[in-house]
């Protein structure tokens, strides 16, 4: 048995000597059936699809539109993929597109006249979906294709297999930030002095994860999210507050123009909306811990930009 063999055996996400599991997204994406996995970027969604189920084809769109098929390390046209694809569900082979929303918008045509066909897995980024939900009120994929959200690591998970080498502060603290899957693999305690030291080294990287999400979007509302999640990081959690930092900004001309923005984040996964409790309004916070620092960090003393002692 091979590694990719006994971690494929064990069900489990790997870091380095340590494993968490994810059970729930692992257990959903082995049952049969079309599934659409979705999710912030930096999440992990690959990963879990192509190292813990079976599949008989892997594709991957890129931004040109072209499909590069991952077991024989070619591109094709989209019209060439599709008549692969074609063939490929008429052998009830079990088939992963990432990146499908790369494709042409007829290829949703295409999925509504297979569905049902064998196995496929759809991976998407949530931007996508999120745009296509907020604008059209359904999905054109809702009925055919199971959604499955790949979001941060479960703190509870993180609490089981990090006990085994820390503990009491530093096990509460560690299973806090290394929700973002992207610190687990380098943690070293203590979490206080790996946190500084990653911040200060990689903190262009950590906003990375929030631009590449945004990559394919326009530049204005690319500035857009951003300044809602610096404002939302420096205490500002009403609609009303976000919105008047934005009109500041020159990037909103009114109040209510910062709701359909603060919808897609929080679809996203980036914002938690949280209700005050005996009134209609809500309270916006950054989900990820770490994105929250660091839009903290960069909101207060722009320290991606400004020398900034560790």
């Amino acid at each position: 048995m091979d590694i990719f063999e006994f971690f494929e055996h064990n069900l489990f996400y790997i870091i380095l000597l340590r494993i968490i599991p994810r059970r729930i997204e692992v257990e959903t994406l082995k049952s049969p059936g079309w599934k659409m996995v979705y999710g912030r970027r930096k999440t992990g969604k690959t990963f879990l699809v192509e190292k813990f189920t079976k599949w008989d084809k892997s594709y991957f769109v890129k931004r040109d539109g072209s499909v590069f098929d991952k077991q024989d390390a070619t591109s094709m046209t989209y019209q060439e993929f599709i008549s692969g694809l074609l063939q490929d569900l008429r052998e009830s082979k079990r088939i992963v597109i990432d990146e499908f929303h790369r494709l042409p918008d007829e290829f949703l045509d295409f999925l509504h006249a297979y569905s049902g066909t064998r196995d496929l897995i759809l991976i998407t980024s949530t931007l996508w979906l999120a745009t296509r939900l907020i604008a059209r009120k359904e999905s054109p994929l809702l009925g055919i294709a199971e959604p499955i959200k790949v979001g941060l690591i479960d703190e509870r998970e993180l609490l089981v297999e990090l006990e085994k080498d820390v503990n009491g502060k530093e096990l509460i603290e560690a299973t806090t930030y290394l929700r973002e899957p992207i610190l687990v693999p380098i943690y070293r305690p203590p979490l206080r002095k790996f946190l500084a030291e990653y911040l200060a080294s990689s903190g262009a990287i950590v906003e990375e994860i929030v631009g590449e999400a945004f990559r394919e979007e326009e530049v204005t509302m690319s500035r857009v999210y951003l300044a809602i999640l610096s404002a939302v990081a420096d205490g500002m959690q009403k609609s009303g507050e976000i919105a008047s930092v934005l009109i500041n900004k020159g990037l909103i001309e009114s109040l209510s123009a910062v709701q359909k923005y603060l919808k897609i984040l929080t679809a996203m996964g980036f914002l938690e909306k949280i209700p005050i409790y005996g009134k209609k309004r809500f309270r916006y916070r950054i989900s990820s811990p770490l994105l929250d620092l660091h839009f903290y960090l960069e909101e207060k003393y722009s320290y991606t930009e400004l020398e900034t002692p560790v």
